[in-house]
């Protein structure tokens, strides 16, 4: 982080203000011209017009520069302590000084980092009785009755959490933050992540069962009506959507599963190399694919969780040789034998084929049994890259890259002859 560059965009924030607030008889409103203004009376500032946008983009710029405090501090306790020393400098009608600039970035760093347990209700699972908490991952699920017991702050418990509440599971986990909004934002990344991996465990599309957090749609109950031009009911009925039964958490598949994902629920929470970052985002989209209910816009997301992985357009835009990259990636990792390889990358070209018109041809149904398959190689390999020994020390994409590369042109190793012979 340059000191110049943070100072210069402290006085740049600084200029963006006035003293006190709209000035009376002034509809800002009226002429769609937006204001913010912070404090009262002779110690209030305020933004107007363009400078309202141009403050949101320099507080980000300033985040941005002390990537440490963006990660731990919430944008709005950030907000806050900046206000009230722009507010400082505007009425005494200065500038910051580079020692100024370095002493507000020491007061912000000065915050302590604190660990929070953030508990949250999940939902579409069931715990026995003889359950008293389950590891998944870096979370714990346990029985509402424990936290009541755990709390040592009975009356607050009691207004926060409903009868119900303290009879169904919920689910904790840790957090470093600075402040509480913070560690809000971090621990709901993690449940919605959570979210995506439990449905990429249970590895299909379907209805049946649905685990949630933050998203749990959960069973309902659809009634309908037909009506004939006159008005006259001529039919009625109702039916059940969404899951209806509940997963047994506690069982193996869950508590103990196989060794790639056990890993990639521990990837959650923890700092990934750049290769394990890819693949976190793979399973993320993955898994997205897998719980819309829209075929063609689950298949648009179980493409791009394979671009995520072997394409490095970032413009998204997929060329003939982009994709058969792809296809050539699958194949090697997915191929045992070469002709099991090159149906793979016969079946990738063809799906992307789909994909391509979908995208761009307004396609907007999908066979079902094509948004599978797609979905199967995504998570196959997702399973092959986090379990394969053969990528224990790959930690890069570049480096996944070059393994591609030499697998393609292995065949020459084989053809050169030995020196010598």
């Amino acid at each position: 982080m340059s000191r110049q560059a943070f100072l210069e965009r402290l006085n740049h924030i600084l200029n963006l203000f006035t003293r006190g607030s709209t000035p009376l008889g002034q509809n800002v409103s009226s002429r769609n011209v937006s204001s913010r203004t912070f404090g009262m009376d002779q110690a209030s500032i305020t933004v107007t017009g363009e400078n309202v946008r141009m403050l949101d983009s320099a507080v980000e710029e300033l985040l941005d520069m002390m990537p440490a405090v963006k990660d731990t501090l919430s944008r709005k306790a950030f907000l806050d302590m900046l206000i009230a020393t722009i507010r400082e400098k505007k009425i005494s009608s200065s500038s910051f000084i580079q020692s100024e600039s370095e002493a507000f970035q020491q007061h912000i760093l000065a915050i302590p980092l604190q660990k929070f347990r953030v508990v949250r209700r999940i939902y579409g699972i069931v715990l026995s009785n003889d359950d008293d908490s389950i590891q998944i991952g870096d979370f714990t699920i346990y029985s509402g009755r424990r936290i009541k017991e755990m709390s040592p702050n009975q009356r607050f418990l009691a207004a926060t959490w409903q009868l119900r509440d303290v009879e169904e599971p919920l689910i904790e986990c840790a957090v470093e933050a600075r402040d509480v909004d913070k560690a809000v934002e971090l621990a709901d990344t993690l449940f919605y992540r959570l979210e995506l991996m439990i449905r990429l465990l249970i590895g299909r599309r379907t209805t049946r069962f649905e685990v949630g957090i933050l998203n749990y749609v959960g069973p309902q109950m659809r009634n309908r009506l037909i009506l004939s031009d006159s008005g006259n009911v001529v039919s009625e009925g109702s039916s059940w959507r969404g899951a209806l039964e509940r997963i047994p958490i506690a069982d193996p598949f869950f508590r103990q599963p196989s060794p790639p994902f056990a890993r990639l629920l521990r990837l959650i929470s923890r700092r990934n190399n750049q290769l394990e970052m890819h693949v976190v985002r793979c399973a993320e989209w993955t898994a997205q694919a897998m719980g819309d209910p829209n075929a063609a816009s689950a298949f648009v997301k179980a493409a791009t969780a394979l671009e995520v992985l072997f394409s490095a357009n970032e413009k998204g835009v997929i060329t003939p040789s982009i994709m058969a990259q792809i296809a050539e990636s699958c194949a090697f990792l997915l191929g045992d034998t070469p002709a099991v390889a090159v149906e793979i990358e016969r079946q990738v070209r063809r799906l992307y084929g789909v994909r391509s018109a979908v995208v761009h041809s307004g396609k907007d149904s999908v066979a079902e049994d094509d948004l599978n398959a797609l979905i199967h190689i995504c998570r196959t390999i997702i399973m092959v890259l986090l379990s394969d020994e053969e990528f224990a020390e790959t930690d890069t994409i570049a480096k996944l890259a070059d393994y591609f590369k030499r697998k393609k042109y292995s065949f020459l190793e084989a053809a050169t002859p030995e020196s010598g012979s």
